[in-house]
């Protein structure tokens, strides 16, 4: 089981499981390191601002900023049609991208009488992006700099699939009961604290002593040549790398390809 929560040149980001926002600084490095301008962006989450589920150059860019900047962007998170909006409160940025994505603010598919894997999508993740860096070309190495991760909606999600993370047997926590399902673990903002429903109560913060907030998803946009790459996998340009290191202090290093 994996806790998700709420980005190439072009590069897209996104945060499964947390809602969340992060400050990332965006550096293009060639035969040098590029001027820093030192600019700040804000990329909000929403219909216009995301792609559902794939990596590809065919997708326009949503921002162009410049080496050096700074852009805060918000992510949104969730499995379509897996998460009771009558019990949590999903952002209105949710909602839309589902609306658009699914036929449905719920994340169902009511045009459809056979409901398609991630509607239809290649992948089941709410990606934010893609954001262009001025001059940069294939080759460059584009260097993304996580300053912050912060958690920004009250929830966020567990996907319990069999044969897909270390913990999905597990006894443990009681894992090998929930296989297939979805758990919705709350979220304390202002303690930034989560409260696991397999911890029976016990608080887990978001700090260096419990858990550290990070990006399942970040990445360049692939050569055209490779046409769309499902959001599942990782690969040379990123994508699902879902690496627990890759948090706030962390540096990254992408070949920009296209």
């Amino acid at each position: 089981g994996r806790f998700r929560g709420q980005r190439s040149p072009r590069m897209s980001h996104r945060g499964v499981g947390f809602r969340r926002w992060c400050a990332l600084a965006l550096t293009l490095l060639a035969s040098c390191l590029a001027e820093v301008r030192g600019a700040t962006h804000e990329l909000r989450a929403g219909p216009d601002t995301t792609h559902f589920g794939g990596w590809s150059a065919s997708h326009p860019p949503v921002l162009t900023v410049h080496s050096g900047d700074t852009v805060r962007v918000w992510t949104v998170s969730g499995e379509p049609g897996g998460v009771p909006l009558d019990l949590w409160d999903v952002p209105s940025e949710l909602k839309a991208v589902w609306h658009t994505a699914c036929g449905a603010e719920d994340g169902t598919q009511p045009q459809r009488d056979l409901p398609l894997a991630h509607c239809g999508n290649p992948g089941p993740h709410v990606m934010t992006g893609p954001v262009a860096v001025v001059g940069a070309k294939p080759g460059d190495v584009l260097m993304v700099e996580v300053l912050s991760a912060t958690p920004w909606v009250s929830w966020g999600w567990n996907a319990i699939r069999t044969g897909k993370g270390a913990l999905g047997k597990s006894p443990a926590f009681g894992f090998n009961t929930l296989q297939g399902s979805t758990v919705v673990v709350p979220i304390d903002l202002e303690t930034q604290t989560c409260y696991p429903p397999w911890l029976h109560g016990a608080a887990v913060r978001f700090d260096a002593t419990g858990a550290k907030p990070f990006f399942g998803q970040m990445g360049v946009a692939p050569a055209r040549a490779k046409g769309t790459i499902s959001s599942i996998v990782p690969g040379p340009h990123g994508g699902n790398l879902d690496d627990k290191h890759l948090g706030p202090g962390s540096t990254l290093y992408f070949k920009i390809e296209t």
